[in-house]
């Protein structure tokens, strides 16, 4: 049966269908992408609506999704190709780093160049490996490596780990329905979860140039219940008092490679990436996320992430 009949179908018992997207054999033999919409149609009979039949309409989008999947490959192999000589240099800049310089204004400005170099460097990184999971997303090759971890030992670290980032921010946790040092067990990929945190952490940092106090927050609910323990979700949030966000941008900014307008700070650079990459990790753990911001006054960015995982004992917990 044709991919398009179940859409048919659904217009058919009363329902629209809008830009659902199908393959489809032309009558010459060759494959076609296209967008599929439907809808009912009806006529008004005695004050009642019969339906009498439905429209189908059929949008070849095959080249749009060429050049789309030619971007795509296009992205892997330069991403793939620029991380070799990244690495390299980052490499060479961490061994300079470690080697004791004499005091002097020569050898202290070889210092900083140095650590401006590693910087820089680790930011390249990171803009190869968001590139790289576009790829992977269109490609539907974004997998999770889903374990068990202590989801609030792992938050603690990357607020730690951010404080070394800034001198100008004051990075606080604030923790809901947890005892100080009270694990936090859930099924999640913890290298994602990191990345997810540290790059809404990035950004509050970013987008608050003047300093000020940022606020990461962790909130844990009940859920539910089954034979073997509890389940519970976990709330997080990142909240600066920055530059903010237009109200009619906000839910756009997790569009790939959209990027919120700055008219206060156009200098700040950045691609569009992150937020994207953020939304589909969290969707993958069958989460979600969203921010509510005001513009000169500041962003708070959510995040809900479902622990799947039941109580486990800590011994079983992933390091």
């Amino acid at each position: 049966m044709p991919p398009w009949n179940f859409f048919l179908i659904q217009a058919l018992s009363g329902e629209i269908v809008s830009s659902k997207e199908a393959t489809i054999f032309t009558p010459n033999g060759q494959q076609a992408v296209v967008l599929v919409s439907c809808a009912p149609i009806s006529i008004k009979h005695d004050k009642q609506r019969i339906l009498t039949g439905a429209i189908i309409l059929f949008q070849d989008i095959t080249k749009a999704k060429d050049i789309e999947q030619q971007k795509n490959e296009f992205l892997s192999i330069a991403s793939h190709e620029l991380r070799t000589p990244i690495t390299i240099i980052q490499g060479f800049a961490d061994l300079l780093t470690q080697i004791p310089l004499k005091e002097g204004s020569f050898d202290e400005l070889t210092q900083s160049a140095l650590m401006h170099i590693v910087d820089q460097s680790e930011y390249l990184t990171r803009l190869i490996d968001a590139m790289l999971d576009i790829a992977r997303i269109e490609q539907q090759q974004l997998s999770l490596n889903l374990a068990t971890h202590d989801l609030h030992h792992l938050l603690i670290q990357v607020v730690d780990s951010q404080l070394m980032t800034t001198n100008q921010h004051q990075l606080h946790l604030v923790v809901e329905g947890l005892q100080a040092h009270e694990p936090l067990p859930g099924e999640f990929d913890k290298q994602r979860i990191v990345q997810v945190m540290s790059n809404l952490i990035n950004n509050a940092i970013k987008y608050s140039p003047n300093g000020g106090a940022i606020e990461v927050g962790l909130r844990v609910t009940h859920t539910g219940e089954s034979l073997s323990g509890k389940y519970r979700d976990a709330w997080l949030w990142v909240k600066d008092h920055g530059l903010g966000i237009a109200p009619n941008e906000c839910s756009r900014i997790f569009e790939r490679f959209y990027r919120a307008r700055m008219t206060d700070n156009s200098s700040l650079s950045g691609f569009g990436i992150g937020l994207y990459v953020t939304k589909e990790i969290i969707n993958r753990h069958g989460g979600r996320v969203w921010v509510e911001s005001r513009l000169h006054e500041g962003s708070t960015f959510y995040v809900h992430l479902p622990l799947h995982s039941p109580h486990r004992v800590a011994t079983e917990l992933v390091d």
